[in-house]
């Protein structure tokens, strides 16, 4: 069943995933006022719900959990203006590109949006 895992294949695994724990506090950690210890708290929280609990590498969290986490989440009713823009934007991130929303890269500015086809 594990044949093809090869000694370097497992070896990568296990990179990434001690990578993981640094990933998350650098991402805590980029909130410029945040102090050491609201980052050692917020890594804390997060490694359950983000690492070491989930099974695959594209893990997520709801809104609800990620602000009881500690993060700063403001949560928007569907009826929401600022949702409602946010929603058409990932609508058309998704309509440019319907096979998978990353083979498209799309960088988007204060006055125009950039969108590339690698």
């Amino acid at each position: 069943m594990l044949g093809h895992v090869t000694v370097l294949l497992l070896s990568q695994a296990r990179s990434a995933v001690a990578q993981a724990d640094d990933l998350l506090r650098k991402a805590v950690a980029c909130v410029p006022d945040r102090g050491s210890d609201a980052i050692d708290q917020l890594v804390a929280r997060l490694k359950g719900p983000l690492i070491k609990d989930h099974q695959s590498h594209n893990a997520t969290i709801s809104a609800i959990d990620a602000k009881e986490c500690g993060l700063p989440v403001t949560l928007m009713p569907p009826s929401d203006d600022q949702w409602k823009k946010l929603w058409l934007l990932w609508t058309r991130y998704v309509s440019l590109s319907p096979n998978s929303i990353y083979s498209a890269q799309i960088y988007e500015g204060e006055k125009a949006s950039f969108t590339h086809f690698p």
